[in-house]
């Protein structure tokens, strides 16, 4: 997400997202790694079994609808910022320096359309 805001904020632009459909849940670095740190201790402490293999969904410090998403690049940087369809947003970015995996990691989502699950945490 970060590298969006920031080539959002770069090139001036916001991807017209309103018919994107589902929900994206940021959580900083320094939250998850925590998060991760304090599991980490509280199972070597109650001596859980050593070698396995454990999964973990850290989230929720902000939850955006992906409709929403070109708002909340705006209101986030605070700036006036063009809205330009995700298609040439895409390329605008890309031509900026995004990077070419994140490229094209949007442009297929804006090509099939995917829906993006709400994350519930317990």
């Amino acid at each position: 997400m970060s590298n969006l805001f920031e080539y959002a904020e770069k090139t001036r632009t916001i991807p017209e997202t309103s018919s994107w459909k589902g929900y994206i849940n940021t959580i900083s670095v320094e939250a998850a790694a925590t998060m991760i740190v304090e599991l980490t201790l509280k199972r070597n402490s109650i001596n859980s079994e050593h070698g396995l293999v454990h999964h973990m969904y850290e989230a929720s410090e902000v939850e955006i609808e992906l409709s929403d998403l070109g708002a909340h690049m705006r209101r986030s940087i605070g700036e006036t910022l063009r809205v330009i369809s995700m298609s040439h947003w895409i390329d605008t970015v890309a031509r900026a320096g995004l990077n070419p995996l994140l490229v094209a990691y949007l442009q297929r989502i804006d090509r099939e359309k995917v829906f993006f699950l709400r994350l519930l945490l317990k």
